[in-house]
């Protein structure tokens, strides 16, 4: 029994890639490319769809609406869900951001796909804070690493300012 029967069904080649372990979180390449589009996403926050917005007392006088909650339209494939959908329910502390990804299931079945792009992509409407995308980054990195991701500036700031009041 020879040629590519052999190869798939317990042939004496290696297998190409080592095998993971089952609680592995991270897989290279396909996470690789969760993490740079969730990164893009972040960087391009503002530029999206107001989704919500809050009143907001203006200096001069009078209120103005501010966005709180923003829509954008991300390409993703059925793996990236729901390889993405695995790490933020096993490292994500945020219940809010556990809540949005779990509609990621529903947008993804109403999703339509990307019409010149790769194939097996669809866009995916996701309304999210920036907020909750900072820790959606934070628990890729985590992922990515086996260690917390960096404290941000805010949170740094934050504790020096309480410092300073006590």
């Amino acid at each position: 029994m020879g040629g590519a029967a052999s190869l798939f069904h317990g042939g004496s080649l290696a297998p190409l890639a080592a095998p993971q372990p089952a609680e592995a979180l991270w897989f290279k390449g396909i996470c690789d490319g969760i993490l740079a589009k969730v990164q893009k996403w972040y960087r391009d926050y503002d530029r999206g769809e107001v989704f919500a917005t809050r009143d907001w007392r203006h200096q001069v006088g009078g209120t103005v609406k501010v966005p709180v909650v923003r829509l954008h339209s991300i390409p993703f494939t059925r793996v990236e869900v729901d390889r993405l959908l695995g790490i933020v329910q096993a490292l994500s502390e945020n219940l809010a951001l556990k809540t949005n990804a779990a509609l990621m299931e529903v947008s993804w079945r109403k999703s339509r796909p990307v019409a010149a792009g790769p194939p097996g992509h669809r866009w995916m409407k996701l309304a999210f804070r920036k907020s909750e995308i900072k820790s959606l980054i934070d628990a890729l990195i985590m992922a990515k690493t086996g260690q917390a991701a960096p404290a941000s500036l805010d949170a740094e700031l934050l504790e020096a300012y309480k410092k300073s009041v006590k």
